[in-house]
């Protein structure tokens, strides 16, 4: 009677143990199937928004091919860029002064009040003139906003591009250069002052596919 009590005792513990085993794979196989549906629906949404951005791109040198004008050129940049990046509150753009080695505002948007026309950089100065003189894109978040460009900015030119509502308190800074046939020949800046940080690589990318099909069709 023992002997046969100790066996079923044994098999219980057998089939307990065997049933934590199934429901273990059963969790861990609900667990990867949710994994794997999370990473497709994240596949899928970075698929959608990559078309997006193509689209947009495709769009945008349509609306830049269309017309010769200079003025109209750069007013086309500059709204694309609102359209690509709808969290900027504020941005603009500017052309480069070879004869007087400095950048020349050509279209912007948020400043008030309105920056004087053509508002003007050296090379080198600001965020612009960093962009413009490295020949490359930067993305600048909170705590590193004032450091970036207090020491490249003159006092008049500070007062003017960063008054009181879009200067030191700015979220994120985000600025390319125009690059034609590995020539700089502008700066496009976007500002995010108060909103969720959303300025990123992939972003800066993008930002910078358009400002390459600017400058190509400013030249």
């Amino acid at each position: 009677a023992w002997t046969v009590l100790a066996l079923n005792r044994l098999v219980e513990k057998e089939i307990e143990t065997l049933a934590n085993a199934f429901d273990f794979m059963r969790r861990k196989l609900k667990a990867s199937q949710e994994e794997v549906a999370n990473w497709q629906k994240d596949l899928e949404n970075r698929v959608e928004q990559r078309t997006r951005e193509l689209s947009a791109l495709i769009e945008a040198s349509r609306e830049l091919s269309a017309s010769l004008d200079l003025g109209r050129v750069v007013e086309v940049i500059v709204a694309q860029a609102r359209e690509l990046f709808p969290e900027a509150d504020a941005g603009i753009l500017f052309l480069s002064e070879e004869k007087s080695d400095s950048l020349a505002s050509a279209a912007s948007f948020g400043f008030k009040p309105d920056l004087p026309a053509p508002f003007r950089l050296s090379a080198s100065e600001d965020y612009a003139g960093q962009v413009f003189h490295q020949a490359q894109g930067i993305t600048v978040g909170p705590g590193h906003l004032a450091t970036q460009f207090l020491t490249s900015i003159s006092i008049e030119n500070l007062r003017h591009l960063h008054p009181d509502d879009l200067g030191f308190e700015a979220r994120e800074v985000m600025a390319v250069p125009l690059i034609y046939q590995t020539k700089p020949i502008g700066s496009l800046v976007l500002y995010n002052l108060d909103g969720e940080l959303s300025f990123s690589p992939p972003g800066l990318q993008l930002l910078q596919g358009l400002a390459n099909q600017g400058a190509i069709a400013i030249e």
